[in-house]
């Protein structure tokens, strides 16, 4: 028999359904009906009739797919709520709970977006229990630690740093080494190949740029940061003593907070050496590769491909074909992603902290500087940036990625950042959610 065709509004709950990978009793919960009401409407059996049921499956739709064009006054509305949720990064380091939720949170978030199978549950065992999921793939495990140690790397040098504090390409390539350490042999540097996105308008910037490209933003982010928001007073953290000859950390370090190993890398760059040192947690690559085998039972576990299946905007394939997603191409010409997109609007012309934020991920993103992590790279500056300004960071949540990503879209190519800039602000109002338990 035939599939019924389905109606406007099942087409809508279908999009619903795909794009956030909700359960039908969990669609059934968001609108207030039963799974069998759900269960016929996705089925085709019946057509919502009460307008308030048509309604609130318009308004769950709008929630986590579509971007809306954003009327002055929600903008407006959006900017204040958001630079009225403070924060104050050093309170927040000194809560040890309010901290592992919140890193819970975010490195779940952040890994399923970019395709990651691990649930809340599943994260919060590897992080915090050093458990090693037969289940699951290595690589997803190994990122959620090193996504675990960038965060704390954020954390600790944002509180150390104080009024300070400022986005380099250090940071951010410090961000990336801890992120990819163990699961990409160019963590920490720029790709060193061109990328195209499939099925995504924006166009990358040729690799030969980003050096210059990467240097403009983090410029042109200190200078709007400063006009905008100024110094940030924070606490100034007490120190611990250190070994000799090693510098003094926060007491509030979160690296203290795990047992773990310190890694001192140095990197040589045309400026001349960089010295990076940075703590990962002392689960073991070994535990984790023996989980992955067969299990004593004879049931194998899901097959490792050496990085997980993600999507865009995070993953990027290089020329040697040992890219994690193959719906990426290294297509593009030096000058294709000027050509296609135009000049980048000026950071320094944001009128808020929260236009600031929205402006810079799309221009981040557009860069697309590292052959793996930009999305969870950029996601992590996002709240580096309102940290550091004393605000609630956004957690882009995972059931709402495909109007993160249209947003984004529309930030890129159409220099709009207005559906960006209201998307984060709910997004920072979940935040407040979360830490508020």
């Amino acid at each position: 028999m035939a599939a019924r065709p389905l109606t406007p509004t099942g087409q809508m709950l279908q999009e619903i359904r795909e794009s956030t990978g909700w359960t039908q009793e969990q669609i059934a919960a968001r609108l207030a009906v039963s799974f069998a009401t759900v269960n016929s409407w996705l089925n085709g059996k019946v057509t919502p009739k009460r307008r308030d049921n048509v309604e609130r499956i318009e308004r769950l739709h709008a929630e986590v797919i579509e971007a809306a064009p954003v009327a002055d006054d929600a903008l407006a509305k959006a900017a204040e709520a958001f630079s009225s949720a403070q924060l104050d990064v050093a309170a927040l380091v000194a809560d040890r709970d309010l901290v592992d939720r919140l890193t819970t949170n975010l490195t779940y978030h952040t890994g399923a977006i970019e395709g990651s199978t691990m649930t809340l549950a599943d994260v919060g065992a590897v992080l915090y229990e050093s458990t090693v999921l037969a289940n699951r793939t290595a690589t997803e495990q190994i990122e959620a630690i090193g996504h675990r140690a960038a965060f704390e790397h954020l954390l600790d040098t944002i509180v150390a740093e104080g009024a300070d504090f400022t986005i380099t390409e250090d940071f951010i390539r410090g961000l990336h080494l801890r992120l990819m350490n163990g699961v990409r042999s160019d963590a920490g540097h720029y790709r060193v190949h061109g990328v195209r996105i499939a099925n995504y308008a924006t166009v990358t910037s040729a690799h030969e740029s980003i050096p210059e490209a990467m240097a403009a933003l983090v410029e042109e982010i200190a200078a709007a940061t400063s006009a905008l928001v100024g110094p940030i007073p924070q606490g100034a953290p007490e120190t611990v003593s250190s070994t000799e000859g090693a510098s003094s950390a926060p007491a509030s370090s979160m690296a203290a907070m795990v047992t773990a190993s310190e890694v001192t890398e140095v990197e040589e760059t045309e400026h001349g050496p960089v010295t990076i040192e940075f703590t990962l947690p002392s689960i073991r690559l070994a535990d984790i590769m023996a989980a992955n085998q067969p299990t004593a039972r004879g049931e194998a576990a899901p097959t490792d491909t050496g990085a997980s299946s993600h999507s865009l905007p995070d993953e990027s394939e290089s020329p040697s074909g040992t890219a994690d997603q193959g719906d990426l191409t290294a297509v593009e010409t030096p000058s294709e992603a000027e050509a296609e997109n135009g000049p980048a609007d000026a950071l320094t012309g944001s009128r808020s902290l929260l236009e600031l934020i929205a402006r810079a991920h799309a221009r981040f993103e557009q860069i697309h500087p590292f052959s793996d992590g930009n999305g969870r790279i950029g996601r992590l500056l996002m709240v580096a940036q309102a940290l550091s300004a004393g605000i609630v960071p956004p957690v882009v949540e995972r059931p709402r990625r495909q109007r993160y990503y249209r947003c984004l879209e529309i930030a890129q190519t159409a220099g709009d950042p207005k559906p960006l800039m209201v998307f984060l602000a709910e997004e920072a109002s979940f935040t407040t959610t979360l830490l508020e338990g």
